[in-house]
């Protein structure tokens, strides 16, 4: 049996032990035995502690949250899809250059006309593009399919060089000389003709063959032949449509886009509570007591209000795309002169 002495000396360590649950078994011959019904309730307790505050936090992050709309959605994902499009196409023009120092032109060629599908408005992407077309070719040999490449790219290239305020382009009036010099030659070989494409609404960027020629207007030479013409605005659907480049004479098109329809909804709250009928644009939509929001095309509506004994009420009002519109009205009786 251990010593009064010996007790004394190790029951402090013993205590701190059986408290931290490491030799709970040793507890009872100490006296220090903590029942097992006293702990579960004491982590029970502390448990449902933390999740109050788990609960307490998450509750107030939910309150300090800003909902992202659909529109915002949309645009975020819209940015994201171009960033990686930017950064993809970075990725195409320096396997190219890399190929291109090895002396494997055709699939370094192959690589930078990806690169300018992925980066439209890039004219640099243009310039090499012509470059290497040009350099595949030996001097004094003729490709037929190669010149239309070059061509086509160096036409893009004089296009873009003028008016792009988004890319730096290195000795922009030397190159678009160049190039220049290079379609007078080409037009001897290629034969072509020229697009001049004007867009409703005018914001909407033009593309033909999915290269950018300008926005809410634009023109370009091109070899003849029939050519995809996509246009792209915010709030329209995307456009697209097979046009034909002819010789002589510019071939001159107008393209319109198609307003995207968005939705929002409309909640009424209306005294008298029962039987208001509720009309839009002289239409009977609903009567109350209304049922949760209607969703509705996003615009502007006449709304009126009618319940037999009572004055006609009428506003108008505008739903706006992915909001709820709430209106709170009191119609008053007929013959009333008010309080």
């Amino acid at each position: 049996m251990m010593s009064n002495r010996l007790a004394a000396r190790w029951r402090p360590i013993l205590v701190v032990a059986i408290a931290a649950g490491v030799l709970a078994p040793y507890g009872a011959a100490l006296g220090q035995d903590i029942p097992d019904s006293e702990r579960a309730e004491e982590k029970k307790k502390e448990l449902e502690e933390k999740e109050a505050e788990r609960r307490r936090r998450r509750e107030e992050l939910e309150k300090e949250a800003v909902k992202e709309t659909a529109a915002e959605k949309e645009e975020r994902i819209a940015e994201e899809k171009r960033v990686q499009a930017l950064a993809l196409a970075r990725a195409k023009a320096e396997s190219s250059r890399k190929l291109a120092k090895t002396g494997k032109l055709k699939p370094a060629l192959a690589y930078m006309q990806e690169a300018a599908r992925l980066d439209p408005k890039n004219p640099n992407y243009y310039y090499l593009v012509a470059f290497l077309a040009r350099e595949i070719v030996p001097k004094g040999a003729r490709d037929t399919q190669l010149e239309e490449v070059e061509f086509v790219a160096a036409a893009h290239f004089v296009n873009l060089a003028k008016k792009s305020t988004d890319y730096k382009v290195d000795g922009a009036e030397e190159r678009s000389a160049e190039l220049s010099g290079r379609l007078e030659i080409l037009r001897k070989r290629v034969t072509a003709g020229t697009m001049e494409i004007t867009s409703k609404p005018p914001e909407a960027d033009i593309f033909v063959d999915g290269a950018y020629i300008g926005t809410g207007k634009g023109s370009i030479e091109l070899p003849t032949g029939q050519r995809r013409v996509t246009a792209a605005a915010k709030d329209y659907l995307a456009f697209q449509g097979d046009y034909s480049c002819r010789i002589g004479d510019p071939s001159v098109y107008a393209i319109e886009l198609t307003p995207r329809t968005y939705h929002g909804s409309l909640v009424v709250k209306v005294l008298p509570a029962e039987d208001v009928k509720v009309y839009l644009d002289e239409k009977l939509v609903g009567t109350t007591p209304w049922k949760g929001p209607m969703e509705l095309v996003a615009k502007q509506y006449l709304l009126r209000l009618e319940k037999n004994g009572f004055e006609r009420w009428a506003r108008k009002i505008r739903v706006e795309r992915d909001k709820t519109y709430t209106l709170e009205a009191e119609m008053e009786r007929i013959g009333s002169t008010g309080p």
